[in-house]
């Protein structure tokens, strides 16, 4: 079966195996699919499309959870880290967690097709608390990353940078915490991005300090310091070499006001 993107999906695998497979992919070759022997789980995020397949005599709960509603459940799990829950799987797990996830599970789907407004609270925490034990079974962040998609990868930098780019972190210093080579972590960006890693880091950086020039009263070594430059003139040449203009310019030309209609009869062609 096809598991449309825009939702989130939680699979509880109590018997048999299952395959998953990436249907959006770049390049010739379709990603390997990734078989999984019960009793496993797998929390699959809301980007893109995956194909299951089950062998014969399998059984399971899946349940498909909306965006807004997993979001809403998402904030009573602020102390995990949640940039994990890009793709979270357990394998080898205790029967005993299984099935008790399962019943979990199936009572979530029941909760979310009933549609009831005055459920909202219970689904809320019912959510949280799959999240919470899928993350507490979870293989190690590196184990699990060794055996993941080139996307896990490619989610999990994005979740980083945004975190991180302010301290200048190295595409080494990326590919460190994710736990792959810079090599793999380079490859898997382009691919999904056409950009490298050091572009988007970049990016990440350029997008911040166009935000301050426009939005706030802070001066150019105010924002050269709050975007982790030692130098103000470091930030300006940088500046300058990703869009041609001084951050002064950039300033003055999204600042200054529109010139003014003419609406007298002698302004007429």
């Amino acid at each position: 079966m096809t598991l449309p993107s825009g939702r989130a999906y939680v699979i509880i695998l109590k018997s048999g195996r299952m395959e998953l497979r990436s249907v959006d992919h770049s390049g010739d070759a379709p990603p390997p699919a990734e078989s999984l022997a019960s009793p496993s789980a797998v929390l699959l995020p809301r980007h893109g499309r995956h194909c299951l397949s089950l062998s014969a005599g399998a059984r399971g709960t899946i349940v498909a959870i909306p965006m807004t509603v997993l979001l809403d459940a998402l904030t009573a799990c602020r102390h995990l880290d949640l940039t994990e829950f890009v793709r979270l799987s357990i394998s080898e797990m205790r029967a005993e967690t299984a099935h008790f996830l399962a019943s979990l599970v199936s009572q979530l789907d029941e909760m979310i097709s009933a549609n009831e407004a005055r459920k909202s609270d219970s689904i809320r925490l019912a959510i949280a608390l799959v999240l919470v034990e899928v993350h507490r079974h979870a293989m190690p962040p590196d184990q699990l990353l060794r055996q993941s998609a080139p996307r896990t990868i490619v989610n999990r930098f994005h979740a980083l940078v945004q975190r991180h780019f302010r301290e200048h972190w190295s595409v080494q210093d990326y590919a460190k915490d994710i736990g792959v080579s810079r090599d793999r972590l380079n490859t898997a960006v382009r691919r999904a991005s056409g950009q490298s890693p050091l572009q988007i880091i970049h990016a990440a950086t350029l997008e911040e300090a166009k935000r301050l020039l426009a939005g706030s009263g802070m001066q150019t070594t105010e924002i050269a310091f709050a975007l982790g430059f030692s130098d103000a003139s470091y930030f300006s040449r940088f500046f300058r070499r990703m869009t041609g203009h001084t951050p002064a310019k950039f300033r003055q030309d999204v600042n200054r006001p529109p010139p003014e209609r003419q609406t007298s009869f002698a302004a007429w062609p």
